[in-house]
């Protein structure tokens, strides 16, 4: 796959979010992450950068429920990368 290649992974979380993540910085697409906690983010972007070095990260500090926050971030991550070639939203509010 071309290095050109980018996600956007909307919900961190260390299932579904960071295996995809870990998968697609080995095979060298740049990485996206969106999440409502800075410490999730952080955790998995230190993760990634420790494996992968020369995988660009960004994160954004985000609650999908909010729309306009939301499309907001996804403006400003688009921006930031030059493109998004994939899109993985994986947010839940769980709850009663």
């Amino acid at each position: 796959m071309a290095d050109s290649r980018s996600v956007i992974i909307v919900g961190v979380g260390p299932l579904i979010s960071s295996s995809l993540a870990h998968r697609l910085a080995a095979l060298g697409w740049k990485i996206a992450l969106l999440s409502r906690s800075q410490d999730k983010l952080d955790a998995l972007a230190k993760a990634l950068k420790d494996k992968h070095p020369d995988v660009t990260v960004v994160t954004h500090v985000v609650d999908a429920g909010d729309v306009n926050v939301f499309l907001h971030a996804l403006s400003e991550t688009k921006a930031e990368l030059g493109s998004v070639d994939a899109l993985c939203y994986n947010a839940a509010r769980v709850g009663k």
